[in-house]
């Protein structure tokens, strides 16, 4: 019974001392070892809302954050701003 306690007790310290090393993508990405935080740069585009110009934008690694006017499928323009990691 000691031996058991034992073996948990020491695979549960291996598993605390090994989990810095097993964080999420997410967090790493968050991450700069520069300053602690990401730049960011940001594009504001005035279109209508467009699939087509949504890909485009994020095939260059754009992330739209917000849009903003008067939503309508009769193709007015709305403002969009999207945000992208600065690698500069």
């Amino acid at each position: 019974m000691k031996i058991r306690l034992a073996f948990v007790v020491a695979l549960l310290l291996v598993a605390v001392a090994l989990l810095p090393f097993f964080r999420p993508a997410s967090v790493i990405a968050q991450s700069n070892p520069q300053n602690g935080f990401l730049k960011w740069e940001y594009k504001i585009v005035n279109t209508p809302a467009n699939e087509q110009n949504f890909n485009a934008l994020g095939a260059e690694g754009w992330e739209l954050c917000v849009g903003i006017g008067p939503y309508s499928t009769n193709n007015n323009p709305v403002t969009f701003i999207f945000k992208r990691i600065n690698k500069k």
